[in-house]
This record gives C-alpha cells, sequence and structure tokens, in this order.
C-alpha cells in the first residue's frame, strides 16, 4: 500500500514540475518585446521581459529603463547621449520626447531608435500609436516636415535582413470598391530598408488587404510571395498557387483583381512600366481561369473608379488650338494692315511722277515755277519714301 502511494505522490510531483514550466513559458510569451541593436549596428532584436508593474505610468517608467540597458550581446538604441525626457498619453496615440542630441544620430541609427521605439511602446494597452518630440517639438523629417503617429506596421523589415539605410515610401494601392466593383486608390506611408524590393513591399501590402474599412482586398492573406525580381522596366512577380484563390464572399472577377496588382506596382514604382506574373514558376499558365499570364501587363486605368480617358488632355489640345488661331489672327491683321501701308505710298509714288511727267510734256507756265514745283515734288518724294519704311518689318523690304 505505501509502495502505490509513493507512485502516485511521485506522479504528482512531476505533474507539477510540468505544470510550473508551462506557466513559465506562457509568462514568457505573454511578456514585452523590447527591442535592441545588434553590435553590428544594422538590425533590431528583442528580448522578452514581464513588467513588475501594472499601472500605465510605472510600466512605461520599466520599459524605458529596459530600453537604456541593453542585455548581454545587444546594445542599447539609445546612443551617442540621447535620453528619453518624458512621455504623454494622449487620446489616439502616446507621446515620447527625446533629448536634443536625438538629431545628431546618423540615418541608420535614427530608424533603428525609432523603430525600437514603437515597437516596443505600442505594445501597452491602449497605445494604438507614437508620435516623438524633440526637445518638445515634434520630430522633423529631411525635408522639415513634421513626422506623423506612427504605429509598429510603419517598419518593415527593421528585424530580418538588416538596414543599410533607412527610405520611405507612399504606396498606392488599388483595392476593390464593392459599390462600383470598381479600383480606388489607398495611400499608405511606410519605412522601410534599402535593403528590400520596393516592388515586393507593394505586392506585400496589397496582400495584407486595405485599411479602409469600405474596400475589399482581391487576394487572401496567406498568398505566398515566391520571388521578385525587375529587369528592363518589367518586373516580373512569382507566386504560389494560393493566388489563384479569390477571397471569401469575393465577387470581383479576375481582370480587376489582376490589375490590382498591376496598378499598384506601376503607380508606386518609379521605372517599372509592366508587370509578368508567373505562379509556381510558371507563366505558361493562367489567372484565375480567366487571364493567360504569358504576356506583359501594363497600367490600365479605366478598371479604376471615376477614371475619364484624357479629358484633361482634349481640354488642353482644345485651347493650345483656340490660342493657335488667336495669335495667327492677329499676325495675319499685322501683315494686313503692312500691305495697306505700302500699296498707299506706292500709289502717291505713282501720283506725284504721273505729275511730273505732265509738267515735262506741256512744258510748264515757266522754267522757274517748273523747277519750284519739281523741287517741291521731288522734296515730298523723297519724304514720302523715307517716311515709309519706318516702323515695317525688315523681313517684308528683303533686307
Amino acid at each position: 500500500m505505501n509502495r502505490i502511494y509513493r507512485v502516485f505522490f511521485l506522479a504528482f510531483l512531476i505533474l507539477l514540475s510540468f505544470c510550473g514550466c508551462s506557466r513559465g513559458e506562457t509568462e514568457e510569451e505573454t511578456g514585452y518585446q523590447i527591442y535592441y541593436d545588434t553590435p553590428e549596428g544594422t538590425q533590431l532584436q528583442s528580448s522578452s521581459y514581464i513588467p513588475r508593474a501594472e499601472s500605465f505610468e510605472e510600466i512605461m517608467e520599466e520599459l524605458a529603463g529596459q530600453l537604456a540597458q541593453a542585455p548581454a550581446g545587444l546594445e542599447s538604441v539609445l546612443k551617442n547621449g540621447v535620453k528619453i525626457q518624458g512621455y504623454e498619453r494622449g487620446i489616439d496615440a502616446l507621446r515620447i520626447d527625446f533629448s536634443g542630441e536625438y538629431y545628431e544620430l546618423d540615418n541608420v541609427d535614427e530608424v533603428l531608435l525609432r523603430a525600437a521605439v514603437v515597437k516596443t511602446f505600442s505594445q501597452v494597452p491602449g497605445v494604438t500609436g507614437v508620435m516623438i518630440t524633440v526637445n518638445n517639438q515634434q520630430l522633423l523629417d529631411e525635408e522639415g516636415d513634421p513626422v506623423p503617429v506612427m504605429d509598429r506596421d510603419d517598419f518593415i523589415n527593421t528585424k530580418e535582413g538588416g538596414i543599410n539605410s533607412y527610405q520611405s515610401a507612399t504606396l498606392s494601392l488599388y483595392f476593390v470598391d464593392p459599390a462600383s466593383g470598381k479600383l480606388k486608390r489607398e495611400l499608405r506611408n511606410l519605412h522601410y530598408s534599402s535593403n528590400m524590393v520596393l516592388e515586393n513591399m507593394v505586392t506585400e501590402q496589397l496582400i495584407q488587404g486595405p485599411e479602409n474599412s469600405g474596400l475589399r482586398p482581391v487576394f487572401l492573406d496567406t498568398v505566398k510571395i515566391l520571388s521578385v525580381h525587375v529587369k528592363d522596366g518589367i518586373c516580373t512577380i512569382d507566386f504560389d498557387s494560393t493566388v489563384n484563390q479569390s477571397p471569401a464572399e469575393s465577387t470581383t472577377d479576375a481582370r480587376t483583381a489582376l490589375y490590382s496588382l498591376v496598378n499598384s506596382i506601376c503607380d508606386t514604382c518609379d521605372g517599372v512600366e509592366g508587370v509578368r506574373i508567373r505562379i509556381e514558376g510558371m507563366s505558361d499558365t493562367v489567372f484565375r481561369n480567366e487571364i493567360p499570364l504569358n504576356q506583359t501587363f501594363y497600367m490600365e486605368m479605366s478598371e479604376v473608379e471615376d477614371y475619364t480617358e484624357a479629358s484633361d488632355s482634349a481640354g488642353v489640345f482644345t485651347a493650345v488650338q483656340s490660342e493657335t488661331a488667336v495669335l495667327e489672327k492677329e499676325e495675319s491683321d499685322t501683315y494686313a494692315a503692312e500691305d495697306v501701308s505700302l500699296d498707299s505710298e506706292a500709289e502717291s509714288a505713282a501720283e506725284e511722277q504721273s505729275e511730273e511727267e505732265h509738267f515735262s510734256e506741256s512744258g510748264g507756265d515757266s522754267s522757274d515755277d517748273a523747277a519750284g514745283k519739281k523741287e517741291d515734288s521731288g522734296a515730298s518724294s523723297g519724304n514720302k519714301s523715307s517716311g515709309g519704311m519706318v516702323g515695317v518689318d525688315p523681313a517684308l523690304t528683303g533686307e
């Protein structure tokens, strides 16, 4: 009997030890992820931490302290004397204020600090976004514009692959408006590593779906991108077979779904004029049983809601035509006026010549009178000839 008791007691202890381990693992998984820099200074790595505090203020203090003291093998993102001077909880964002040394950070250190702070503090309950200020003034970007409120999704690939330089982009993503069945553009601002291919990021964001609740996705969020490359202005994207499946309850046709991708890439990525699509490495296949993929697709704005083809260019052309007609009419009137002036002068000269010939033939009243009239006529003729060329375009005179 005692032996049976000892066996049950031992089994109870073993079960209890398993429960303890399970509880510890659960706490570890539900802890906060504090983000640090690597010794190479090119990427973020996280370390789990479970705060002892319960109130918002105390949790903030603990997280700020952890952010400043990196564990072994990692480095704090607070470099070059940068300090967190305070924080303020707003209605929809947490404002974190840094010391002036923030602006002395180089490009890579700055984005790593920004990403680490946003990703760490956005885990605090009730915090949906983070605004960074420096000496109580909103952070400015390189162009002097205020940096808006950020959330953890604003930072792409700050962990995997590392960061060599920091860029920001405004993505033009085209999703479906269920009311019209047409595509509608959604703008999305993101910060990303230059190690990333922008075309890949556009495709990933498109797969994630719209932020606007009034729009609908065209791809399942489980679609995988196998490869992306750009050559000679053509972007080639290889998907897994899931790309051929429509989202649940979607009535979007294959053409609209395809141009959601094509328009998003061509509209966002400079230098990309066309898109080729492969599925599991094959281009000799069909997209959603309708569209052959053995071709290059170009941006198609007729699939976009409220698009009117070339209406603006036609208006400009008409305006140019009208302006040209006015100029031609003014020029024609000018030449006509000059022609009339020349004809008048020619007629006057002809009349004077006729009078001289008349006096010469008739002998005149007397030689003196004839000479005087001839001198007056010559002077008059000379003045008219000289005065008639004033203001006339030399091109009309052949000079």
